[in-house]
């Protein structure tokens, strides 16, 4: 087995693990709605699952660009390019926005409970950021597996 197949076998298992784990999310939320110590199971499982989903995605990087510089691929390649210009994104929004975001629902949680508007609000601005983050994640997805040239 060559080096390139083995980095697209570890690639992929990395990519069904990140994904995977992100996708969870919602379901995690849905089972623990309403009950204070269910949601705060939750969000401390998603934190946890996230730390893991994380690792993948910043290993997805490294090979991915191993993939291509083995299969000397140009970086300005339309797929390769957009889909790094993607993960930078989807990367900045989840350190710089989404992290926040979160750390405020798990304090509200904490001090208001899951049924006060304060909570709720937060709740769904981590709800839609989650949505939105993950749009951007199957664009990568779609992108990596398809290889569209304009």
């Amino acid at each position: 087995m060559d080096a390139y197949l083995l980095l697209k076998f570890v690639h992929v298992l990395l990519a069904i693990l990140a994904v995977g784990y992100n996708f969870s999310y919602g379901v995690w939320r849905a089972l623990a709605r309403g009950d204070r110590e269910r949601v705060r199971f939750a969000l401390a499982g998603i934190q946890r699952l996230d730390r893991i989903a994380n690792a993948g995605y910043g290993l997805l990087l490294v090979t991915g660009l191993a993939m291509v510089f083995l299969h000397n691929i140009p970086i300005r390649t339309f797929w390769v390019e957009t889909s790094i210009s993607l993960w930078i994104l989807v990367a900045v929004v989840g350190m710089a926005v989404y992290a926040r975001v979160a750390r405020r629902q798990r304090a509200l949680l904490d001090s208001t409970g899951p049924d006060d508007p304060a909570y709720r609000a937060a709740d769904a601005r981590s709800t839609q950021l989650g949505i939105g983050v993950t749009i951007l994640v199957v664009i990568i997805v779609f992108l990596m597996v398809v290889k569209p040239t304009p």
